[in-house]
């Protein structure tokens, strides 16, 4: 005997469906996902009383679909840009692949995309470029005169002007609690200078018990006019020069810490002096 399986039809018009199809191509209904129409056949019915025959290709698939429908059965790829009348659109059973998705992109969007990468790239290249080296002294350098120090929080007898002394046992700490991570101290000069490098002594350097005893930035960003540039810094007791990707000309540089390591027994991060020094004019 053999048994004859009829084809599957839609829940809601009973029109034939086919193979692997989403949507049912007369009425829109997605296969399996509503519940079977209460309408009358007559509703059902064009003007002339037939089903809708003709059919529009899709591009994505080539499935035929009916003319009426906005979304291809087979794939779920949009048949045309706009309902007629403002009909919504049916909803769908799961996701549209991306490969039948339109590529076109208005151009303002496209516009904005491109702007906002190569923002991210500038920024990136910053990033990586920034390298932090060994000078070849261990003695402080005269550098550019530095005008003042300010820093977000400091101990009463740690003040920011301690970084800038020429005195690398002398420190700069912080006083907020916790382990300094969005500390900032920033140092000026008298005017405009085109910044090449900082020198600076992570942590407090009065002796081997003090650099051990108290925080260290890890990882700072250094803010120079319109630029930033984030280098991590070594865990190393003497000086470590910030060579920045170009000169930046300004008058004004912050140190922000991004990452700290605490202390053995203090959480409060210090630096002990911090040098700036200026390319050619």
């Amino acid at each position: 005997m053999i048994w004859c399986v009829p084809p599957p039809t839609c829940s809601s018009c009973d029109a034939p469906l086919q193979a692997g199809a989403r949507f049912c191509t007369d009425c829109g209904t997605p296969t399996g996902a509503a519940p079977r129409s209460t309408a009358r056949p007559e509703e059902l019915m064009g003007a002339t009383g037939d089903r809708a025959a003709r059919l529009v290709e899709c591009e994505s698939c080539g499935a035929g679909n009916a003319e009426s429908r906005p979304l291809c059965a087979r794939c779920g790829a949009p048949l045309r840009d706009e309902v007629p009348g403002g009909d919504a659109l049916p909803p769908t059973t799961g996701e549209v692949p991306l490969t039948h998705a339109r590529s076109e992109s208005p151009p303002v969007i496209l516009s904005l995309v491109i702007l906002a990468g190569l923002i991210t790239a500038g920024v990136l290249l910053a990033l990586v470029t920034s390298r932090v080296t060994t000078p070849d002294t261990l003695d402080v350098p005269a550098g550019v005169v530095l005008q003042s120090a300010s820093a977000s929080t400091a101990l009463q007898d740690h003040p920011a002007s301690r970084a800038i002394d020429g005195d690398p046992t002398t420190a700069w700490t912080e006083a907020q609690a916790g382990p300094g991570t969005q500390e900032w101290i920033e140092v000026t000069t008298a005017e405009p200078v085109r910044v090449a490098r900082l020198l600076l002594w992570n942590g407090d350097q009065g002796d081997e018990v003090a650099f051990a005893e108290n925080g260290r930035a890890a990882a700072v960003r250094i803010e120079a006019a319109d630029r930033q540039f984030r280098v991590r810094l070594r865990d190393v007791i003497g000086p470590q020069a910030i060579d920045l990707p170009e000169p930046v000309r300004t008058d004004r540089i912050r140190i922000v810490v991004e990452e700290a390591l605490p202390g053995a027994r203090y959480t409060d991060l210090a630096i002990s002096e911090i040098v700036v020094e200026a390319a050619p004019e």
